[in-house]
């Protein structure tokens, strides 16, 4: 007995609380959206699964809707972590400062281990320094560090508009998880020719009546040969002297 796994019920329409993205502002005219997603991972699912199918791939774009600003805390600076991050930053210039006068002065081995020993302490000395100096100055009002990113709580499918009404059959058909189709299924367009050709017919004029040749007997089938009728002979009289 083999158990089949449950498949999750398709859902239509769009999110309670989601608002659609404006065509005009996203430069999505000419575009019809087909589905939403709540996940980015679904939605790229959902492309790479259009893709082993050979949908025109290239003819859809992902839009992310519902914004969001995260920010994240690292946590607290002190004077010990700030000295630290400048240092790092310094020994880079130290490291720098090394390569260009390997490039330029050619030194031998020893003279470049003299550069390295004192390029990287004076580049971190230097970055410290100046860690140390910023953490002085901006001092209770960057107190705290962190990183700042936007997050899309929607991903909405959008298709070019002649291929939306096939796109929305072949994903009822596929049914990826996490995705939301519209509620319709788009309009069919339809495709006309870009060059129209006029081409015109001329028919002959009917002859007039009167010209119009009689009916002539069908032709015999096979030709009758022709007797010569010749006329009846008379009897012609002599006169009597000439007997």
């Amino acid at each position: 007995m083999t158990v089949q796994p449950k498949r999750r019920p398709l859902r239509f329409g769009a999110p309670r609380g989601s608002r659609p993205v404006i065509a005009g502002h996203a430069q999505l005219t000419g575009r019809t959206q087909v589905a939403s997603f709540t996940r980015y991972a679904d939605a790229k699912g959902t492309v790479d699964l259009l893709a082993h199918t050979r949908f025109p791939v290239h003819r859809l774009a992902l839009v992310g809707g519902d914004l969001k600003l995260v920010t994240d805390t690292d946590g607290g600076v002190t004077t010990a972590r700030a000295a630290t991050l400048g240092a790092c930053g310094g020994l880079w210039i130290g490291a720098l400062m090394v390569l260009f006068a390997f490039v330029v002065d050619r030194p031998t081995i020893g003279e470049l281990l003299v550069h390295v020993s004192w390029g990287l302490p004076l580049g971190a000395l230097f970055g410290a320094a100046l860690g140390l100096t910023a953490y002085a100055v901006l001092s209770g009002a960057r107190d705290l560090t962190s990183r700042r990113h936007l997050v899309a709580t929607r991903h909405e499918l959008h298709v070019d508009t002649e291929i939306a009404a096939p796109a929305w059959r072949l994903l009822l058909k596929l049914h990826p998880s996490g995705m939301t189709l519209v509620d319709r299924v788009p309009a069919e367009v339809v495709v006309l020719p870009t060059e129209l050709v006029l081409i015109e017919t001329f028919e002959p004029a009917e002859p007039p009546p009167e010209a119009c040749p009689e009916a002539s007997p069908e032709p015999p089938s096979r030709a009758e040969p022709r007797i010569a009728v010749q006329p009846p002979l008379r009897p012609v009289e002599l006169p009597a002297s000439a007997i």
